[in-house]
């Protein structure tokens, strides 16, 4: 009992250093425990989760291994499938992870694992049916929903991809990363006029285009002049031979004049006319 009371003791104290941002004796700490004779359980899961932040994989993974062979339960059999999801190792992952689906199927995260390790093997169909049982537990699980839109644009699904962005942005409207994807799909899908505004929108709210419009717009125009005339006289003679001659390279040209002119929307949408014209 004395024993007992004694790796509580030290239990509480490694949790305690954990806690405060000692790392390193919060580490000595669950070792000393987990190393010992009769190796304290949850000391071992707790020295799981800090080799696994430290990204000691295979320590990790030796951690959770030997507390599961004392019990099995659903969080360790998570951890075991997940440590082997980042090693790459995908089929024991699904596995493992079937075991803690097994074990409580309200758990949504081995799920969530589980389809992300069919992605990577290929398995488009498993994949699918695992991001859509996640969204049917929490229809706002936003990585299921941009898995799904990913997996579905990667196999030309776009009508499906679309209908997962939207709903993507419902949640999260300003959501960049998913908006470019939005409008890569709108332009696979030929519906160029809406791929367009989603870009000319992005070039004044994302703060990656915006940076870049601020500088472009920094530049002084006469930098652009030369021999054959300035940034204004080229614009006016490439929409003139752009529009008699359809032509995709003038547009491209054009779109680069507006562009170093900052005139950012006129760029974007010369060059989704330049599609139009191929």
């Amino acid at each position: 009992m004395a024993s007992l009371y004694s790796q509580k003791d030290k239990f509480t104290k490694a949790l305690e250093y954990e806690k405060s941002g000692d790392y390193i004796m919060a580490l000595q700490e669950y070792a000393t425990l987990s190393h010992a004779d009769e190796p304290f359980r949850p000391a071992l899961i707790n020295l799981g989760s800090l080799f696994s932040r430290m990204n000691r994989l295979d320590d990790a993974m030796n951690c959770y291994c030997l507390a599961v062979d004392m019990e099995e339960d659903y969080i360790t059999w998570f951890n075991i499938g997940s440590i082997h999801y980042k090693k790459e190792e995908y089929k024991q992952a699904v596995i493992a992870l079937e075991k803690a689906k097994r074990m409580n199927g309200t758990f949504i995260l081995p799920v969530l694992v589980t389809g992300l390790a069919y992605s990577r093997l290929g398995n488009v169909k498993a994949a699918e049916k695992s991001f859509k049982d996640v969204l049917v537990s929490a229809p706002s699980n936003e990585v299921a929903m941009t898995a799904l839109a990913i997996l579905y644009y990667e196999a030309g699904k776009m009508n499906q991809s679309l209908d997962m962005i939207d709903r993507l942005l419902l949640l999260k409207p300003h959501h960049g990363s998913v908006r470019k994807l939005r409008s890569k799909i709108l332009f696979n899908l030929g519906r160029i006029a809406e791929s367009a505004h989603d870009i000319k929108q992005l070039s004044n709210e994302d703060e990656g285009y915006t940076v870049f419009n601020r500088f472009v717009r920094s530049i002084p125009v006469e930098v652009f002049d030369d021999g054959y005339g300035t940034l204004d006289v080229k614009i006016e003679q490439l929409e003139s031979k752009a529009e008699e001659e359809k032509n995709p390279g003038d547009m491209i040209a054009l779109s680069l004049c507006y562009l170093f002119k900052g005139e950012t929307d006129m760029a974007v949408e010369v060059l989704y006319k330049a599609k139009e014209y191929q």
